[in-house]
C-alpha cells in the first residue's frame, strides 16, 4: 500500500465516482482486495467497487466477504462469474459436475439480493461484453439456466451458432443479471468504438434500461497493449494497429497514440450514446489517464494536489516511502511498465491482468502441454516451447525466440535436453538507437543498452549443480537469484552461495547481492532526459515473480486432476522441488559469453 499512497492521493484529487478494486487471482482468497478495497474507502474517502467472483467460490466464502465487506464500509460489488475452473469445461463427454452454489454471476446478483442486511446495502454492477464473451465455452443456455423446457447446451463458439442467435443469448443473460438485481453494466475493455455503440443501443433495444459505464484502456506500452489483446481477446481497428506498428519502438509516441485515440472514444460514446461517465483501467498509472480527463473535459470540480487539506491524513508526498521519488517525478518515476521485470516499488509492477484473471488455464492450452509424467516429458514441453511448436507455457505465452541471435536460439533448444528449462532470455544489445525495430524503445533519437540474462527452472540435482558453478565463478561475471517455494510458509526462499554450501535454507539470506542492490536489465538515455531504466530484476521482485511461477505448477496440476492422477502427482512433485534461477551477464559489451558458459558446462 506504501508505493501506492501518493499516487492515490493525486488520483483522488480528480474527484472518481468510485475505485474498482479487481478480486484475487484465480478466485483466491479475498483478503488482500477487501482490505485494499477498505483502504480507498475509509483512509481515502474514496468509495470503493469491490470485484466479487462466484466461480468456484463456496458459500461460505461468498458470505465472509460479504460480512467483511460491510463491516468495512464497502458498498459496491461488482458480481463476477470468474474463470470456470478446468474441471467444468470438459475435456471429454464425462459431466463433472458442481457442486458451487454460484455457478453464473446472475446467481451471485441474486443471493446477495435475497439476504435483507444486503439487498439495500450493497450497490451491485455486473460485466457486459461489447465484443461478446471470449469463453472457450459456456455449458448451460440461458433457457436451462431459467429452468425452461429447453437444455441444450449452447457453444458460443460453435461454427453452427450463427452470429445473431450469439447476440441474442448473450442479451438474455445480461438482461437476466439485471432482472436479478444488477444495479449498473461495466463494460469489458474495448477498442472498437463502433462495435461498442452498436452493443450499446442493442442493450437499450432489449429493455435493458440500468446504466452502462465503459471501459476505458489507455495504451502504456507496445507490449502492454499486445498482452492485453492476447488475454481479453478483443478486436482492434485496422487504423490504430497500424499506427502502433508504426511506432512501436518509440513508447513516448504509442502512448500519444493511445491518449489521442481514448480522447475519440469519449467523444464518440458521447455523441452517439449520450453516455456522461467512464471507467477508466489505469493499471495504477496516472498521467495518460490525466492526460485524457483533461483533453475531454471529464475534470470538474478538480483539486490542487498541493492542497494537502484534501489528503489521508496518514499519507503525504513526503513520508509515504522515502526510497522513491517525490515531487513532479513521482507522477513519472515508473512511466515505462514492464510487467514483472519492472521496479516493485511501482504501483504497476505486474499488474496487467484485467478483472483478477491472470492464472487462467484455458482447455486447448491443457491439450497442448499435455499430461506429463516423466521429466523427459517436462523436458519435451519446453522444447516444444522453445521450437514454436506450442505457442505458450502455463508461465508465458512471448516468444523466447525474437531478438535473440542463432547461437542463443541454439542454446536454448539444447538446454531442455539437460533438465534446465528456460522461460525468457535476452541478449546484450550496446548502444542501439531507440528506433532500431529489434531492439529499440523510448522517446526518438535516444540510445538503449541491455544485458543478457536467462531465467529457467530446474529441479533440484541440476540447480544445485548451477549454483555451485556461479559459486565458484571468481570472477563475477554473473549475478543471479535463485527460489525455491517453501509451501509450508507459502513464501520464496532467495538463496545465496552460503545456502548453497550447507544445502540449507535460511530466509535471512537473501542473495549474493546486497538487498538494497538492483540490476538493471535494461535502460537507455534519451535527449533531455536522465538515463531510463525500463527493465530490472531485484530481490523485490524477483520474490514475487518466484513465489507466482512455483504455484503455477501446483496450479496446473490442480487443474488437470481430474483427468490425470498420474500426471497430478508429478507435477506436484515437481513442484516440490523446482528452482527458479535468473542469471545475468554483468557484461554487456560480450552478449554471449552467459550463454556459452552454460552451454559449456552441460
Amino acid at each position: 500500500m506504501a508505493n501506492l499512497g501518493d499516487r492515490l492521493s493525486r488520483m483522488k484529487s480528480w474527484n472518481p465516482l468510485f475505485s474498482t478494486v479487481t478480486w484475487g487471482t484465480g478466485s483466491s482468497d479475498c483478503t488482500q482486495s477487501i482490505d485494499f478495497s477498505s483502504k480507498l474507502q475509509n483512509d481515502f474517502n474514496l468509495d470503493a467497487v469491490l470485484h466479487l467472483t462466484c466461480s468456484n467460490m463456496s458459500k461460505e466464502l461468498i458470505d465472509n466477504s460479504l460480512k467483511t465487506a460491510k463491516s468495512k464500509g464497502i458498498r459496491g460489488i461488482l458480481a463476477l462469474r470468474g474463470d470456470i475452473p478446468l474441471e467444468l469445461t470438459s475435456l471429454s463427454n464425462n459431466s463433472t459436475g458442481n457442486n458451487n452454489c454460484f455457478k453464473y454471476a446472475s446467481d451471485l446478483v441474486e443471493y446477495i439480493k435475497s439476504i435483507p442486511e444486503y439487498s439495500e446495502y450493497f450497490t451491485i454492477g455486473v460485466a457486459g461484453f461489447p465484443e461478446g464473451y471470449t469463453s472457450a465455452t459456456i455449458s448451460e443456455s440461458f433457457d436451462s439456466a431459467t429452468n425452461s423446457s429447453s437444455s441444450t447446451s449452447r457453444n458460443f463458439n460453435s461454427s453452427s451458432t450463427s452470429l445473431l442467435d450469439k447476440e441474442m443469448e448473450e442479451l438474455k443473460w445480461l438482461s437476466y443479471k439485471v432482472e436479478k438485481g444488477a444495479d449498473f453494466i461495466l463494460s469489458q475493455v474495448f477498442y472498437s468504438t463502433d462495435k461498442f455503440v452498436d452493443w450499446y443501443k442493442k442493450c437499450r433495444d432489449y429493455g435493458i434500461t440500468v446504466p452502462i459505464i465503459p471501459t476505458i484502456l489507455p495504451i502504456q506500452t507496445y507490449g502492454s497493449f499486445k498482452r492485453i489483446i492476447n488475454l481479453t481477446k478483443v478486436s482492434v481497428p485496422s487504423s490504430l494497429n497500424d499506427q502502433i506498428e508504426l511506432v512501436k519502438s518509440d513508447d513516448l509516441m504509442v502512448k500519444q497514440i493511445g491518449i489521442d485515440f481514448c480522447c475519440s472514444q469519449i467523444s464518440t460514446l458521447t455523441k452517439e450514446c449520450n453516455i456522461l461517465g467512464f471507467h477508466f483501467s489505469t493499471l495504477n498509472l496516472e498521467n495518460s489517464i490525466l492526460a485524457i480527463l483533461t483533453r475531454s473535459g471529464l475534470l470538474r470540480n478538480f483539486n490542487d494536489p498541493s492542497d494537502l487539506s484534501s489528503l489521508p491524513a496518514n499519507f503525504s508526498a513526503s513520508n509515504t516511502n522515502p526510497s522513491l521519488p517525490v515531487g513532479g517525478e513521482s507522477a513519472t518515476w515508473d512511466e515505462y511498465p514492464n510487467s514483472r521485470w519492472g521496479d516493485a516499488r511501482s504501483p504497476a509492477f505486474f499488474n496487467e491482468s484485467i478483472y483478477g484473471q491472470s492464472s487462467f488455464i484455458n482447455t486447448d492450452q491443457l491439450l497442448q502441454w499435455g499430461f506429463p509424467k516423466s521429466l523427459d516429458d517436462i523436458n519435451s514441453l519446453f522444447s516444444k516451447y522453445i521450437s514454436g511448436d506450442i505457442p505458450s507455457l502455463p508461465w508465458t505465452s512471448d516468444n523466447i525466440n525474437s531478438s535473440n541471435s542463432d547461437f542463443v536460439i541454439s542454446v536454448l533448444n539444447y538446454l531442455p535436453k539437460v533438465g534446465i528449462w528456460p522461460m525468457a532470455s535476452q541478449l546484450a544489445v550496446d548502444g542501439v538507437q531507440s528506433s532500431d525495430p529489434e531492439f529499440g524503445w523510448g522517446p526518438a533519437n535516444g540510445y538503449v543498452y541491455q544485458r543478457s540474462f536467462i531465467e529457467f527452472f530446474a529441479v533440484e540435482p541440476v540447480a544445485l549443480k548451477i549454483l555451485e558453478l556461479l559459486k565458484n565463478n571468481t570472477k563475477q561475471d554473473f549475478s543471479y537469484y535463485a527460489s525455491k517455494l517453501n509451501f509450508d510458509t507459502n513464501e520464496p526462499v532467495i538463496l545465496s552461495n552460503a545456502i548453497v554450501n550447507n544445502s540449507s535454507f535460511d530466509p535471512s539470506i537473501n542473495s549474493h547481492l546486497l538487498e538494497i542492490e538492483s540490476t538493471a536489465l535494461s535502460w537507455g538515455v534519451f535527449p533531455s532526459s536522465p538515463v531510463i531504466q525500463s527493465a530490472l530484476i531485484d530481490k523485490l521482485n524477483f520474490g514475487y515473480w518466484s513465489k507466482e511461477a512455483i504455484q503455477l505448477w501446483r496450479v496446473w496440476s490442480s487443474q488437470i486432476g481430474s483427468f490425470s492422477k498420474e500426471s497430478k502427482r508429478f507435477i506436484d512433485s515437481v513442484a516440490d522441488s523446482v528452482y527458479l534461477i535468473n542469471i545475468v551477464a554483468n557484461d554487456y559489451k560480450t552478449p554471449e559469453k552467459l550463454f556459452s558458459f552454460l552451454k559449456e558446462e552441460f
